[in-house]
């Protein structure tokens, strides 16, 4: 997940927008260790103050039952 924020923080404050960000995925390396590892970044302003992102980063993944865990 380090590597999604370095992106994210990386990027213009612009261009941190909801849909900008709807097509961030997991490291390929991810994939192979996490089974069924979904990425899911999220970008909001906060109504309490318009100048202000909020970005969340959440990943989930399945156990070896195929439940899936997140973190």
């Amino acid at each position: 997940m380090g590597n999604v924020l370095e992106r994210l923080a990386a990027r213009p404050w612009a261009d941190l927008t909801p849909k900008t960000v709807a097509n961030e995925k997991p490291a390929d390396w991810l994939g192979n260790r996490l089974p069924g590892a979904e990425l899911k970044v999220e970008v909001t302003t906060p109504s309490d103050e318009p100048s202000a992102k909020r970005i969340v980063v959440s990943l989930r993944w399945q156990d070896r039952n195929g439940r899936y865990s997140r973190r």
